[in-house]
């Protein structure tokens, strides 16, 4: 972790100040149990360029007994909509992964497990906290750095349900490689409500943390 733990220093110096900041805090659950968080920092400086700061933390236990975990660190940078630099390590119960991504004359290089390649045009990772990375028909997989064919499907009117609380939403559906579905739901305002999926017959969901409930039950 202290080589990341150096690049991403280096990736905040890109940005030194910042117009806005948003967080994107959520507790996940799997099958309503909570199994850990994953929060997203949405910096932007006064030129529109923005840095976002990714952190998951996943345990599942079986009758106490740990049987998965998972930890996820990411940086990015976007500028225009594109993806222009990325710096994730992942351990995923035991796997590591480590991708590097920077633009260049050729596009966008990724390093990925050894193998380098330049991906052309604007790439856009899973990037839920900006509903335009929906346009994007593949999508840049930050844990593997693989590139994913997508299909979206949406704006479908919808409502946003924690608990008795249900906020009127816009459902977007995504379908990817590996019959993945992903369900994203948005506010009026654009903001990023949260996401569920189901893999392997279990149904994983991302819900607002308590003080971000607290200011959507304000808009019911």
């Amino acid at each position: 972790m202290k080589r990341l733990a150096f690049v991403l220093l280096a990736a905040s110096a890109i940005l030194p100040a910042y117009a806005s900041i948003t967080d994107y805090r959520f507790d996940v659950l799997l099958d309503d149990a909570r199994i850990g968080s994953h929060a997203f920092r949405v910096q932007r400086d006064d030129k529109g360029i923005r840095q976002v700061d990714i952190d998951a933390v996943f345990d599942v236990r079986l009758l106490f007994v740990p049987v998965y975990s998972y930890r996820h660190r990411n940086v990015e940078q976007w500028a225009d909509g594109c993806l222009v630099g990325l710096f994730s390590e992942t351990d995923d119960n035991g796997r590591a992964f480590a991708v590097r991504a920077q633009t260049n004359d050729d596009g966008l290089r990724v390093d990925a497990g050894g193998v380098d390649r330049s991906l052309e045009g604007c790439v856009r990772s899973f990037a839920y906290w900006d509903r335009d990375f929906l346009q994007a028909t593949r999508l840049l997989n930050s844990q593997d750095g693989s590139l994913v064919d997508v299909d979206v499907q949406g704006p479908l009117d919808s409502t946003f349900r924690v608990g008795e609380l249900g906020v009127a939403a816009e459902r977007f559906r995504i379908r990817a490689e590996g019959d993945l579905v992903i369900d994203v739901w948005y506010g009026a305002d654009g903001s990023w409500l949260g996401l569920e999926t189901e893999r392997k017959g279990r149904t994983i969901r991302y819900v607002p943390e308590d003080s971000r409930l607290r200011t959507l039950s304000k808009d019911v």
